[in-house]
């Protein structure tokens, strides 16, 4: 049985699964996970990994939209985190697509980093270094602890310098967290800015920092990657390399972690990653994808949800967990709003029924919303308005759909 989260937490994952909101707090994701324990053991290996042996992976999520992507990209955020890996957690946006160049997605990368002290929730480079600062409490043994590090670039340690003084001395330290956020300007005694250049040099001495300031490791999730799809080659051109300085050499970065997630078009169609070979030979892609008639290799550089459909047991489980998180919200015994009989003739329903829409999508927005009619109406009957329910849920779901897709051509 799941473990049920308080009132308030409660309220929030309804509210947000009745909208149809991913969960984007990694430590919520848990009160709702599932399923697919064999690709999260595989990912665990790879956490623990780098935090006890400096060790580096690239890996790509493959499913489609509905399938869970971000469900489990948040769950191994949950995992990185109860290591004490610092994670950024990158959605691409679609007003930014156009735009997708490598000064984005770095921007984007450093002010999303969060912290196991945050609850995973982004709290950028700043608040990172400003509670190191407040912890360390003197300037001597901050600064003697950088000099320590041989390993960082020179204007990455100038800027660490930098930055630590003016914490200390209360003189500004915006324009060095401008630095690191890869705006172009020069901080006084730093030679050059962030860019596709240097970009290797200067995650590699993120890296080393995190670790020595007492973190496992850095995470680098990106979800959505799909929406570059179906873009101009330039802008593909432009972000597929982007792609590319996150994920090359990965062996130099100690305690990296890159995960990407897409949908399976990303990895078959002419204009995906096999467009552009520089991406697809280092990040392993040419070699990660397998045949639906070979055993599942766990280890592989694509996690492929199309591989491990949750199946009728663990729908149903789902739908038991989003009733009892549901009761928890409201203070009632929901198994009396959709008992299991009825629960399990609900799951049983979208199975047969929905074939082109992902199944976990439909048994959780269904769910919600059986459980708020009931409890709006006693009288309400469940099991012959089933049919007339899903039909419902499944027009909403599709329209979203449809309204992403225009907003990705847009």
């Amino acid at each position: 049985m799941v473990e049920i989260p308080d009132q308030r937490t409660a309220r929030r994952i309804i509210g947000q699964l009745r909208s149809g909101v991913p969960q984007p707090e990694p430590a919520v994701i848990r009160f709702l996970h599932i399923g697919r324990e064999k690709w999260l053991q595989g990912i665990q290996r790879d956490i623990d990994d780098a935090c006890e042996a400096d060790a580096s992976t690239v890996r790509f999520l493959k499913g489609y939209y509905g399938d869970g992507k971000s469900h489990f990209l948040l769950m191994t955020m949950w995992l990185a985190l109860q290591k004490k890996v610092v994670v950024s957690y990158v959605s691409v946006e679609r007003s930014q697509i156009k735009a997708f160049d490598f000064e984005l997605i770095w921007k984007a990368v450093i002010e999303n980093l969060g912290t196991p002290e945050s609850h995973g929730e982004s709290e950028g480079i700043g608040g990172l270094l400003n509670r190191w600062c407040e912890e360390m409490a003197d300037i001597g043994p901050a600064l003697a602890g950088i000099d320590r590090l041989t390993r960082l670039e020179p204007n990455f340690r100038q800027a660490i310098r930098g930055f630590v003084r003016a914490y200390f001395e209360g003189t500004g330290t915006d324009i060095y967290l401008r630095w690191f956020q890869g705006d172009n300007l020069r901080p006084p005694g730093i030679g050059t800015r962030i860019d596709q250049r240097n970009s290797h040099f200067m995650m590699r001495s993120l890296s080393y920092f995190l670790k020595h300031i007492g973190y496992g490791g850095i995470m680098v999730l990106m979800d959505e990657l799909e929406l570059i799809l179906d873009q101009t080659p330039r802008v593909r051109n432009s972000a597929y390399e982007s792609l590319r300085q996150l994920v090359d050499n990965p062996l130099n970065l100690p305690g990296y972690i890159f995960i990407g997630a897409a949908t399976p078009e990303m990895f078959t169609n002419q204009r995906g990653f096999s467009e552009y070979t520089a991406l697809q030979q280092r990040a392993g892609l040419a070699f990660g994808l397998q045949r639906h008639d070979e055993p599942i290799n766990y280890r592989s550089v694509v996690v492929d949800l199309e591989r491990t459909p949750l199946n009728t047991s663990e729908l149903v489980l789902i739908a038991e967990n989003i009733r009892a998180i549901f009761g928890s919200a409201y203070a009632c015994d929901a198994s009396l709003l959709l008992p299991d009989g009825e629960l399990s003739e609900l799951v049983q329903y979208i199975e047969k029924g929905m074939a082109d829409l992902s199944k976990p999508r439909m048994v959780v927005t269904t769910t919600v919303d059986i459980l708020d009619k009931k409890q709006d109406d006693p009288g309400y009957d469940v099991l012959n308005r089933i049919p007339n329910d899903v039909r419902l849920v499944a027009e909403r779901i599709q329209l979203q759909e449809q309204q992403r897709h225009r907003q990705i051509g847009a």
